[in-house]
């Protein structure tokens, strides 16, 4: 640890003497020093209850710790080291063990602001307080490297760059120490230069936007007091040729006196150093001699109040709606009508009034100490005196659930979008009350393991005695995303020929296909089906006696509507007349006249033998022929002339 000089320490004790009295002591012109390096920091650090302030990523980065920063809630991590921060609570955790701050965390506009000695401290460095020079200066901790037995040689010594485009009239002059803090800043190139490749760094700040940059050189006016302390100016770019350039150089920054006619606050309200009630009050102050109403500005703890206040060239005037307790400090700067600058402050206490009532908890839902089956309750109280609601912060079980809770100045509720876990849960709250005084309050409830509730399981289809085919579907409603098993059977047990599974819809809604294998002779099934809660393991089951189509034909209902009348019998037309044809006579020949012959004895005739003759046979009965063609066939077909019967 760094020895300090006995003025050091007497100046150390001095600052906390003054600390303990109350009387604030201004941020601005405390410069912070790490490993004997500035650390520069934008904004600058803040004074609040003789505890100096600064950013965060800015103090966690610079001491090598990661930082995360998430819902109000501050955790950084360094090796094995763990700090974690709330905004607006003293309380705070280093690795695990709870400490107390001596003044919580805040933000002013979109920076949040940390003790600096305390995350210091806790990340293992070493703070010391120089104030005469109004310095922090940390030290971190050194881990030696171990010796290395064959230590590469060293590289070679570069060589400098070939710039070609020189920085000359540099402004302020390297090295040099300033009383203006609002000193103007620039150079000049010794050859034309691409100005829009031109960047302009001020303590690691792009200040090029905010600068004049040409072919020739650059300037920039500072729009606030540079704080006290070393800056370093850094500009690069290229020329017309594409060939790069570069130039650093530093200044320092002092607090001198202020230079002749310039303007000095009068009136100020809160008077400087007091102590009041009113988190409201107007502040203001009158500039004396006038000032440029346009160059200044005015800030409240770092945070530019300029757009809110009414800003004259005799006066300012801001009212603020209701402040923290504990010091503010006000800043005002600009320029007097000669041009001169000028940068003032004040501080001031705001108090907390004993009469104000602490915040206290009623109506807590569930209550407290009390036990309970519902995993989904309200979780709900009332705050009596109303509370600041923008305040107030909700915790279950350590988990911060104030983004989902509805947070009034009368109370908060809270609906689990999950089942709580069964066991103890804690509420915590805490917060200000309408009057800034603090709160924390807690209350337990524990959720136990109630008796299930059965389960339900309805068939809507098929019904029971139902007529099926070999294949239907099963539907029917049972507990969300239940598991459901049907099987169907000959036999009563309804196993052998289907056995499947589905699962239930969100709603318990549920349908199967069921496809039956053949079985001679079968004429009934039975089908058992099988629900499972999958919250609570709870079982239901349903069986039916169907029958099957082919088995048992669904009886044919008559049909109920009126008979349609029977239509009048169609006319039928009169038999054609066809005309019977002529038989025609055959034709007929003469007897010829009997030769005369002398007789001759006759011999006597010998029968000749029987020939057996087939049965006769029924002849067809020919369709008769149109006349023309009878007369055709009677033409061509003669008739034949009898034989003669031998004698």
């Amino acid at each position: 640890m760094r020895r300090v000089t006995s003025f050091g320490i007497r100046s150390l004790l001095l600052f906390l003497a003054l600390a303990a009295v109350g009387i604030p002591a201004v941020a601005a012109g405390v410069s912070v020093y790490v490993d004997g390096q500035p650390l520069y920091l934008s904004p600058g650090p803040i004074e609040r209850a003789g505890r100096v302030f600064v950013p965060l990523r800015g103090i966690f980065e610079r001491l090598g710790a990661s930082v995360v920063y998430e819902n109000r809630e501050i955790n950084s991590t360094k090796g094995d080291i763990s700090v974690s921060l709330r905004i607006g609570s003293r309380e705070a955790t280093v690795n695990g063990q709870p400490q107390m701050v001596d003044v919580a965390p805040f933000i002013v506009g979109a920076t949040t602001y940390v003790p600096l000695r305390f995350i210091a401290q806790s990340l293992g460095a070493v703070v010391d307080y120089n104030g005469a020079m109004r310095r922090v200066s940390i030290t971190t901790p050194r881990q030696p490297m171990p010796p290395n037995p064959n230590p590469p040689p060293p590289p070679p010594a570069p060589y400098p760059p070939p710039y070609y485009v020189e920085v000359g009239a540099r402004q302020p002059s390297p090295g040099g120490q300033f009383g203006d803090r609002f000193a103007p800043i620039g150079a000049q190139f010794s050859q034309p230069v691409d100005a829009g490749s031109v960047r302009v760094w001020l303590d690691n700040n792009d200040i090029t936007s905010r600068s004049n940059v040409t072919r020739s050189g650059f300037s920039y006016r500072p729009p606030a007091p540079l704080y006290v302390g070393r800056h370093t100016v850094r500009v690069d770019g290229v020329d017309y040729q594409g060939r790069r350039f570069e130039n650093t150089w530093s200044f320092v920054t002092t607090q001198g006196a202020p230079p002749a006619n310039s303007v000095q606050l009068r009136e100020q309200r809160p008077s400087p150093g007091s102590t009041i009630d009113d988190r409201s009050a107007r502040i203001s102050a009158t500039f004396s001699p006038a000032a440029d109403r346009n160059s200044v500005r005015v800030r409240l703890d770092g945070r530019d109040v300029t757009s809110s206040s009414g800003v004259t060239w005799n006066d300012f005037s801001y009212k603020p709606s209701q402040l923290d307790f504990g010091t503010h400090t006000v800043q005002v700067n600009g320029r007097g009508q000669s041009g001169v600058p000028f940068d003032r402050s004040w501080s001031f206490t705001i108090r907390r009034t004993a009469s104000e009532t602490p915040v206290e908890l009623r109506n807590q839902q569930p209550g407290p100490g009390s036990t309970i089956e519902n995993r989904f309750p309200q979780i709900a109280a009332n705050f009596v005196p109303q509370a600041d609601g923008a305040s107030v912060r909700v915790r279950l079980d350590g988990n911060d659930i104030t983004s989902r809770s509805g947070v009034s100045p009368d109370g908060f509720s809270y609906k689990p979008p999950a089942p709580l876990e069964f066991g103890t849960h804690t509420i915590q709250l805490n917060g200000r009350g309408r009057g800034g005084l603090g709160f924390e309050r807690s209350w337990s409830f524990t959720v136990r393991k109630g008796e299930p509730t059965p389960i339900s399981l309805n068939i809507n289809e098929p019904g029971e005695g139902s007529v099926v085919g070999r294949s239907f579907t099963v539907q029917g409603s049972t507990a969300p995303n239940g598991r459901i098993n049907v099987t169907a059977g000959a036999s009563q047990s309804g196993t052998g020929q289907f056995d499947g599974n589905t699962t239930a819809g969100p709603k318990g809604n549920f349908h199967i296909a069921v496809s039956l294998s053949q079985l001679l002779g079968q004429q009934t099934v039975t089908v058992k089906i099988t629900a499972t809660d999958p919250a609570t393991s709870q079982t239901a089951r349903k069986s039916l006696q169907l029958r099957l189509r082919n088995a048992a034909p669904e009886p044919t209902v008559a049909p109920t509507t009126k008979p349609l009348p029977t239509p009048p019998p169609r006319p039928t037309s009169p038999p054609i007349a066809r005309p019977t044809p002529m038989p025609m006579p055959i034709p007929t020949m003469a007897p010829l006249p009997a030769p005369t012959m002398r007789p001759r004895p006759i011999p006597p005739v010998v029968a000749p033998p029987a020939i057996a003759t087939a049965p006769p046979t029924a002849a067809p009965t020919p369709t008769p022929a149109p006349p023309a063609a009878r007369n055709r066939a009677s033409r061509a077909a003669p008739v034949p002339s009898p034989t003669a019967t031998p004698t």
